[in-house]
C-alpha cells in the first residue's frame, strides 16, 4: 500500500512542480496533464492500481489472502529455488 500512496503522491506533486517550474502560462503543464490522462485512459494497470488504492485508502484493506507456492528449478545456471506470493482480490461489487 506504500508504494501506491507513493506512486499516486508522486502524480499529485508532480503537477504542482511543473506548474511552479515552467509557470502557469507555460503549455508545458497541460502537455503533462494530458499524458497522464492518456496513460491513465490507455494503461488498464494503471487504473487498476489507483482502484485498488482508493479502494484501500478509503474502505478496507482488499487483499483477502496470499497463495504461496514453492518450486526447485534446475536451469542453465545450476539449481534455483522459485518462490511466488500472489494476492488474492475479491472483485465483487
Amino acid at each position: 500500500m506504500n508504494l501506491l500512496s507513493a506512486g499516486r503522491m508522486y502524480v499529485d506533486q508532480s503537477s504542482h512542480h511543473i506548474k511552479n517550474i515552467y509557470g502557469k502560462a507555460s503549455d508545458i503543464p497541460s502537455l503533462v496533464e494530458k499524458e497522464r490522462v492518456f496513460q491513465f485512459e490507455q494503461k488498464l494497470g494503471f487504473r487498476v492500481m489507483e482502484a485498488i488504492r482508493n479502494y484501500a485508502q478509503h474502505r478496507d484493506f482488499p487483499i483477502q489472502g496470499i497463495k504461496l507456492s514453492f518450486q526447485i528449478v534446475d536451469g542453465e545456471a545450476g539449481t534455483q529455488f522459485l518462490h511466488r506470493a500472489i494476492p488474492l482480490i475479491s472483485i465483487s461489487t
